[in-house]
């Protein structure tokens, strides 16, 4: 486990740009695993032991390959599963060990390591085997289908603290990944025919929230409440085994249901309660993120925006009585009607009535806020009136220091992401401009420093874009 924190800590430190020495984190995480490796293998029983000097076998060592540390299929692995099949189960249940610990009485069945066993087997392909022991667990729960703790194989009774979260859990995660290994989630190719509307993808406009709408629902928060919806959706989808947001899924949970009925209640605000620039602001960039992904489960995108044709154009919302899609949103709101990147033309023109609410002049910041569905995605909740200064700052620091600028010091280069030529302008009229506005969102001292004295004289080159929704996979 001290390997999953740095490991994590890591992944973490990556995904939002934080502070860290990651070299220092990597080798310290590279010596754990090579000791544990080394004193944590027994060779003569061809097992993970409970700790170092033991021949005693423990069932937490099923966590190795789900947490990551070694796949499933390594040998060493394989042969720890069936060691602990061998010594610590009883009838297909496992006691966590049956080594001395200083305690008096026995200790039952322990409920979750015996669903790690399942999970384990499901991934080497043991389908039945996982099943039949599956089966076994459902029949000790009670009458309302609450697990214990631990049980008792020859008593037949609960011990430990009941209901116990992290046993139900347990079931959640084994029987969804069973039905994952069984094919009982449908396939990508079948969901996408089921996710698209007839006609949806050769639609020129599609109103992502059409039908009927609760006026009871109403509410002058709506793009904070859609935020924190997305947000509970996203969190839910998490493949933590690949590491990536399974946006495909979504759209059959009864959260997204719940989504999509709240979205419907944009038909019924009234954008000019919106008094502040800065609730504005936060309005519009809560607004921008939930759009987009909403777009995305809808149109069952799996990878990429570019996998729809002129995605930011063609998806909108409806808002008391006028359409806004994320182009909109972006360049005519937000950048004070702009002409977006490789048009010749502004969005809104004449009479048109969105213009009596774009925001102007422009923050440079919202940039960095409009990327919810990437690898710098800041770690911020919803955007707030109160708190959005703070909140525009984190977003560039995520940014920046995820990997949106790399700095060269001895070939006296520096590496920008693409946002900085599309949007030149938008950060400064020159380039020395630019550099200095981006330098105090960095977190390295020299590298601050290196940019404020060299914004003159550094050479730019640009990275490519990233268009993928999970770069962090």
């Amino acid at each position: 486990m001290c390997w999953v924190a740095l490991d994590r800590g890591l992944t973490i430190a990556r995904r939002y740009g934080f502070p860290a020495d990651l070299k220092k984190w990597e080798k310290a995480r590279s010596e754990i695993k090579e000791d544990v490796l080394k004193k944590g293998w027994n060779e003569k029983k061809q097992a993970f032991v409970q700790h170092y000097e033991t021949d005693a076998l423990d069932s937490s060592t099923l966590l190795i390959p789900l947490l990551g540390f070694l796949p499933f299929d390594d040998p060493r692995v394989v042969s720890t599963i069936k060691a602990i099949q061998q010594e610590l189960s009883h009838d297909g249940f496992l006691y966590r060990y049956t080594a001395e610990d200083g305690l008096q009485g026995d200790e039952g069945t322990f409920l979750l390591c015996t669903f790690w066993l399942v999970d384990n087997l499901i991934a080497l392909k043991r389908i039945d085997e996982a099943e039949m022991i599956l089966h076994r667990l459902e029949g000790i729960a009670n009458h309302v289908g609450l697990f214990p703790e631990e049980y008792d194989v020859k008593w037949k009774e609960a011990l430990g603290n009941f209901p116990q979260a992290f046993t139900h859990i347990g079931y959640i995660n084994s029987v969804m990944a069973l039905c994952q290994a069984k094919g009982k989630v449908v396939k990508e190719s079948q969901e996408k025919r089921e996710l698209l509307r007839p006609g949806l993808l050769l639609s020129n406009k599609i109103t992502l929230n059409y039908g009927e709408t609760r006026r009871d629902i109403l509410s002058n928060d709506i793009a904070n409440r859609l935020k924190g919806s997305m947000n509970i959706l996203r969190g839910a989808f998490f493949d933590t085994k690949q590491g990536r947001i399974a946006y495909e899924g979504m759209r059959e949970s009864r959260t997204y249901q719940e989504y999509l009925e709240l979205s419907r209640t944009l038909k019924n605000i009234e954008l000019t309660d919106l008094k502040s620039r800065q609730e504005q602001i936060a309005f519009w960039i809560n607004l921008y993120n939930v759009i987009v992904i909403h777009g995305v489960i809808e149109l069952g995108i799996r990878d990429s925006v570019k996998e729809v044709r002129n995605f930011s154009r063609r998806i909108q919302y409806q808002i008391d009585d006028m359409f806004f899609s994320p182009d909109d949103i972006e360049h005519g709101i937000l950048r004070g009607n702009k002409r977006p990147p490789f048009s010749l033309f502004k969005l809104f023109k004449g009479n048109d009535k969105r213009l009596k609410f774009v925001v102007d002049p422009i923050d440079p910041r919202i940039h960095f806020a409009l990327m919810c569905a990437s690898s710098s995605c800041p770690p911020i909740e919803v955007y707030t009136a109160e708190h959005l200064d703070r909140e525009l700052t984190i977003a560039g620091e995520t940014f920046l220091n995820a990997g949106g600028i790399k700095i060269d010091r001895e070939g006296n280069r520096v590496y920008l992401s693409r946002i900085f030529k599309w949007y030149s302008e938008d950060f400064g009229k020159t380039q020395a401009e630019r550099l200095r506005f981006i330098a105090p969102y960095l977190y390295d001292d020299a590298e601050r420093m290196f940019l404020k004295e060299n914004a003159e004289k550094v050479k730019v080159e640009y990275q490519d874009y990233d268009w993928r929704l999970n770069r962090y996979a």
